[in-house]
């Protein structure tokens, strides 16, 4: 599995995806914790939430074939081991179609939530 992913430390303030770019890879934090945060067009940080170790993020670009809808720094030192994103999207190929409709609908209404 050591091809398939990769660990790296991010310090406070590091900036790990950002809203716009290419959606390539899925980030598990392995310790730390992160914010989620969106810039408004008045230049502003509107904070979208907080993730900490165990949790998941950057599945949304990988399962919807968009780009980064938010971007996410750490604000602690922040271990992340980060996983191709094709591996997934292979895995999803060869599991039933219902799982795929599963997550798909999931990730929509994690979205429709985030704009209310």
């Amino acid at each position: 599995m050591s091809e398939l992913h990769n660990r790296c430390l991010y310090n406070m303030g590091d900036v790990i995806v950002e809203e716009g770019e290419p959606g390539n890879h899925i980030y598990i934090i392995e310790k730390g914790k992160v914010e989620v945060w969106k810039k408004h067009s008045d230049g502003n940080k509107k904070i979208l939430g907080f993730l900490n170790t165990g949790q998941i993020f950057g599945e949304m670009a990988i399962i919807e074939k968009t780009k980064r809808t938010a971007t996410v720094s750490a604000i602690e030192p922040t271990v992340i081991v980060s996983i191709q994103g094709d591996r997934l999207l292979d895995a999803l190929q060869k599991s039933p179609p219902i799982i795929t409709t599963l997550i798909k609908t999931l990730i929509t209404n994690l979205k429709n939530a985030q704009h209310k």
